[in-house]
């Protein structure tokens, strides 16, 4: 993927993966997978930005701004894409409420702060809490989170290692005082703030995501412990299962903590393996279909029940929505990963080579030439020294 890290480290099949097992739940009925996948995002997410912001862009003023403005070129064209697919396609159905039955927010917003939300990203949920009630892309409100986190970076978390760790122990001293009250919020019958409360607010959502960035900063101390070890790969995916079907059931908070060492031990060694020749372009162009196919899956569910006849009963209407067969399951996965393939080639990729284009010519003088599988190569402005990055 680059070599922000090392040289063709192996991270697009990891966001693939881990969007379709948001696909899991939310087609498949399968709990807990799509909250540990995203959980999954923000840790990954924060260990890239850090190691880019450490290592291309530099924290003064003008790197920052190169950072911000080349990650706004890297989710806004193909979030714009996305949405205009899914405009065309309730304006050619006509089916409001079929929409609805596939996913309560999906539909055109009526009110013009909606529409700004929906346009723009940000404004979809306060600091990770409530959703926006209708959106052309119910998902998306995962991405207002992400981008905030950009902001917890440049303004602290990747400045260094102290600080980094510093954060970390405050959100894990702060998440009882979540938990607590989110308790409360149960009690109070308000269930799905309270899993708001400890899964997507900022505070708990930066768990992860400062996990991450520590990770860049302690990657060589423990490289040891993961070089070459792919068996912690396998101990990783295992524990994540546990979580889903052994812990989930009886405690979806601990479920959900649980799953950090478990996605630690995955990017870890993620993190040290190397891939060359056609398993790299493999890994690029998998991490290419990991974004629309997070973004579109609910409209590749939508165009399922539009074409497959109601007589099959793979997809039933209850309790205010769909429930899928293992049939249905499987030809909605099948498209989504159809959709977000052509979208990767047509779209995503010419993007991202434009977006690199454009960055090159921006970088500092002397800087190596490369792509670092997510910003791409250095701006102008001076790297941090080594005092900043301790």
């Amino acid at each position: 993927m680059g070599t922000i890290i090392g040289e063709n480290v192996v991270f697009g099949i990891f966001r693939l993966t881990a969007a379709l097992l948001v696909v899991v739940t939310h087609i498949g009925g399968v709990e807990f997978f799509a909250g540990a996948a995203v959980w999954g995002f923000f840790m990954l997410s924060g260990l890239l930005m850090t190691a880019a912001l450490n290592t291309r862009y530099g924290l003064d003023v003008r790197g920052l701004a190169c950072f911000l403005l080349s990650r706004a070129r890297r989710l806004y064209p193909t979030y714009w894409f996305c949405l205009f697919l899914t405009c065309l396609v309730l304006w050619a159905a006509q089916d409001f409420d079929r929409a609805r039955l596939v996913n309560s927010a999906l539909g055109y917003p009526s009110a013009l702060g909606e529409w700004i939300a929906n346009i723009f990203i940000v404004g979809q949920t306060t600091f990770g809490l409530g959703r926006t009630q209708v959106s052309l892309s119910p998902s998306s409100w995962a991405v207002d989170v992400e981008i905030l986190m950009y902001f917890c970076s440049c303004l602290f978390l990747a400045r260094s290692r102290r600080i980094a760790l510093a954060t970390l122990v405050l959100l894990g001293g702060l998440f009882p005082l979540l938990w607590w009250h989110a308790r409360g919020l149960v009690k109070a019958g308000e269930v799905a703030l309270a899993g708001q409360v400890l899964y997507s607010f900022l505070p708990a959502a930066l768990l992860p995501y400062a996990i991450g960035s520590l990770m860049w900063f302690w990657r060589q101390r423990y490289e040891a412990v993961f070089r070459g070890r792919h068996s912690l790969i396998v101990a990783g995916v295992l524990g994540i299962v546990v979580c889903a079907f052994l812990v989930h059931p009886k405690s979806v908070t601990l479920a959900y903590l649980m799953s950090l060492p478990c996605l630690m031990l995955i990017l870890g060694t993620l993190m040290h393996v190397r891939a060359g020749g056609g398993l790299r372009s493999l890994d690029e162009f998998a991490g290419h279909m990991s974004y629309p196919l997070y973004l579109l899956h609910w409209l590749c569910a939508y165009l399922f029940v539009l074409i497959v006849p109601d007589s099959l009963h793979w997809a039933s209407p209850g309790a205010g929505r769909y429930s899928y067969n293992l049939a249905a399951f499987v030809c909605v996965s099948i498209l989504a990963l159809a959709v977000s393939g052509l979208t990767a080639w047509l779209v995503e990729a010419p993007l991202e080579r434009r977006r690199h284009d454009w960055l090159k010519s921006r970088m500092r003088p002397g800087s190596e030439d490369g792509t670092d599988g997510v910003d791409g190569p250095a701006c102008l402005g001076p790297l941090p020294s080594k005092r900043e990055r301790v």
